[in-house]
Parts: structure tokens; C-alpha cells; sequence
């Protein structure tokens, strides 16, 4: 799947299209990765705008989160923390992202920079290993009771 981000130059500045917050962000290389998963999760895994949060505000905290993906019944089921395409997956991202999914009750924490990703089941205490199949998103966002099963992986966006 390609991703051709929406960019707009004012001044000296460079922004790009966020889809979930309907407005020009400033641009940075964490900001792509954001807006590229963002895309992955609307486009290919059918995730609809309504279910995913995007750098919101973590309650009785000054941090924020990146992405924060709802179940059919409004249950946060996956924490995504995005990072530059040159900063490595660390110990310290894993565990940044672990923090905000105990705040926020989630299960499910995906780390990535775009080019690697690591996924972590918390109640189940396993690393998962792809997180952006079609797999991981019948179990994991859509209810039971869905039919339809396709397999891919990341490596095939």
C-alpha cells in the first residue's frame, strides 16, 4: 500500500495532512510515521476515523499518546507510540508506551518507526509477531463474531 501524505509549505514551514484532526500539522519525521499508520489502519484494515485518537491528552497526566485504536464497542484495544524513522525500537519506547497502556487500561501496545515494529499482548504477556495483520485485527479490534478472514502481513502494505 502506498501513502502519499498531503504536504503544504507556508513560509518556511512545512506541514502536513492530518486525516483524524481535519487540519495541516507541522511536519516532522515522527509526524509521517504517524499520518503513514494512520493511513495503513483507514485504508487497508478498514479502521474507521471514529475508532482511531490521535495524539490525545492522557488523563491526570501531562503526557499525550501517538494513537490510540477503539474496539466496535469503544474499548481501547491498541496503543500504537510512533517514533522517527532514525530513532531505533529501545527498551525506553517499549517502556513509555507500556506506562500510557496501564493509564489508559489497554492490552495492546504497538511500537514503530516505520520501518520496524514491535508489538506486545500485556495480559498475555507475549510479543506478537505481526502486528499489522489481517489476524492480529479480527482478534484484537473487530468482535468475535466476524466472519471474513484474510492473512497478510505489514510487508505486503
Amino acid at each position: 500500500m502506498s501513502y502519499e501524505p498531503k504536504l503544504k509549505q507556508i513560509n518556511d514551514n512545512l506541514y502536513i495532512y492530518s486525516i483524524l484532526r481535519d487540519k495541516y500539522v507541522k511536519f516532522s519525521p515522527e509526524e509521517f510515521v504517524r499520518q503513514w499508520v494512520v493511513n495503513l489502519y483507514i485504508q487497508k484494515y478498514n479502521i474507521p476515523k471514529s475508532l482511531i485518537s490521535e495524539e490525545k491528552k492522557i488523563q491526570s497526566s501531562k503526557k499525550r499518546y501517538d494513537l490510540l485504536i477503539y474496539n466496535k464497542q469503544l474499548k481501547p484495544v491498541i496503543l500504537v507510540e510512533v517514533k522517527a524513522p532514525d530513532i531505533k525500537i529501545s527498551e525506553s519506547a517499549v517502556s513509555q508506551a507500556l506506562g500510557y497502556a496501564h493509564k489508559l487500561g489497554v492490552r495492546i501496545i504497538v511500537v514503530t518507526n516505520g520501518k520496524e515494529f514491535l508489538a506486545y499482548d500485556i495480559e498475555k504477556e507475549i510479543f506478537l509477531e505481526e502486528p499489522f495483520s489481517d489476524i492480529f485485527f479480527l482478534l484484537y479490534v473487530t468482535p468475535p463474531h466476524a466472519s471474513k478472514l484474510v492473512f497478510g502481513t505489514f510487508a505486503n502494505c
